[in-house]
C-alpha cells in the first residue's frame, strides 16, 4: 500500500514496485532470507537491464533495502528508509505479524485480511490494540492500493508475509552500508523505534522528521536525490 503511494507521489521518477517473493504472482523462495531476496532483486534488475537504482524501503521492507545496499553496493546509489522498526522477540513477533487466514466459504477470510491491512494504518503492530501501539503518521487507505494488497495476499495466503517475517527474524536486519541514506523519522510513532539506533551506525545518514503529507515527503526525497538541503540532520 505504501509502495504504491510513494510511486504516485513521485510521478516524475521512473519507479519499480516489485511483487516480492511469495506475494501476489511472485514465486516464493524455498528459503526466504533477506540476502536471498536481495539477490532476487539484483537478478530482476539484470533482466530489466537496469544497472543502478536508488532504493526506498517502507516499514517491513526497510531491512531488505539495507541488506540489498550492503550486498549489492554497485547496484545502489542512494537509500531512503521510511519506518525503521525494532522488535524484541522477532520469532514470536513474526508469527503474529503475517498470519495464515484459513479459507472461509462465506468470505470471512477476505474480511479478516481487509481488517489487517486497515488496522496496520492505525496500530503498530496491526494486532496490538493498546494505546502505546497507536500510530501518529497519517494513514494510507487509498482504495486501489488497499485492493491491490488484498488481492496479492489472496493469491498466496501462506507465503505473502515471507519477506516481512524474514525481516523480523534476521540476525542483522539493518547491516551497515556505505551509500548515502535519508532516514524519515517520526519519534512518536511506534513503527519508527529503530531509526535513532540505525542512524548512529551509519556515518552518512541524514535523519529528518517525516512530514504528514506524501507530497511533502516526495519533495524531501527528491531534494535528497538531487543533493539539495532537506532539513535538519542528525548524523
Amino acid at each position: 500500500m505504501h509502495a504504491l503511494a510513494w510511486q504516485d507521489a513521485v510521478p516524475d521518477h521512473a519507479t519499480l514496485v516489485p511483487e516480492l517473493p511469495g506475494f501476489g504472482e511472485s514465486t516464493p523462495l524455498p528459503s526466504p532470507t533477506l540476502p536471498a531476496v536481495a539477490d532476487v532483486l539484483a537478478a530482476m534488475l539484470d533482466s530489466l537491464e537496469v544497472e543502478v537504482v536508488n532504493v526506498l524501503g517502507s516499514g517491513f521492507a526497510a531491512p531488505l533495502c539495507a541488506v540489498f545496499a550492503r550486498r549489492h553496493p554497485d547496484r545502489v546509489s542512494r537509500v531512503v528508509l521510511d519506518g525503521c522498526f525494532q522488535v524484541a522477540d522477532g520469532e514470536a513477533f513474526a508469527l503474529d505479524l503475517a498470519p495464515h487466514f484459513t479459507f472461509d466459504i462465506g468470505g470471512g477470510h477476505i474480511h479478516s485480511i481487509w481488517h489487517m491491512l486497515r488496522d496496520a494504518e492505525a496500530s503498530w503492530p496491526w494486532h496490538d490494540r493498546s494505546a502505546q501501539a497507536a500510530r501518529t503518521i497519517s494513514p494510507t487507505l487509498d482504495a486501489d492500493a488497499l485492493h491491490a494488497a488484498l488481492v496479492g495476499i489472496l493469491k498466496q495466503p501462506a507465503t505473502y508475509g515471507d519477506v516481512a517475517r524474514a525481516a523480523c527474524v534476521s540476525a542483522e536486519p539493518y547491516p551497515a552500508f556505505s551509500q548515502r541514506v535519508l532516514l524519515l523519522d517520526q519519534p512518536a510513532d511506534p513503527g519508527y523505534a529503530g531509526t535513532t539506533a540505525l542512524a548512529a551506525r551509519l556515518p552518512s545518514a541524514r535523519v529528518v522528521e517525516r512530514p504528514t503529507e506524501f507530497s511533502a515527503m516526495a519533495r524531501l526525497v527528491t531534494a535528497f536525490l538531487q543533493d539539495q538541503h532537506v532539513g535538519e540532520a542528525a548524523l
